[in-house]
């Protein structure tokens, strides 16, 4: 019954150890993205209006079908959202 216990410890500890590891990996992940928009200058351009993803790739002089991959992924971080009119905006995080 030991034996049982100490297995599922370690486990339990390994598991631990990936979770941690993979909290890190996001970490810098979500710090990179922020840092960008940053760079971009999204935040001003969207603090004053909603919009679409063409006139904000237009905006920030970038790829607009990769500005919208880059938006999606902002927007698990919830500061960024699209509404129903597929117009990207802030959300109240980013105030």
């Amino acid at each position: 019954m030991d034996k049982c216990n100490v297995v599922d410890n370690s486990e339990t500890q390994s598991d631990q150890l990936v979770s941690v590891a993979l909290d890190h990996i996001s970490a810098y992940w979500r710090s990179s993205l922020i840092n960008a928009s940053i760079k971009l200058n999204i935040y001003e351009h969207l603090s004053k209006k909603s919009m679409s993803i063409v006139e904000l790739a237009d905006a920030t002089q970038t790829h607009s079908p990769t500005l919208f991959r880059f938006m999606r992924a902002l927007s698990t971080l919830n500061i960024f959202e699209m509404n129903e009119d597929h117009k990207w905006s802030t959300t109240p995080l980013a105030t």
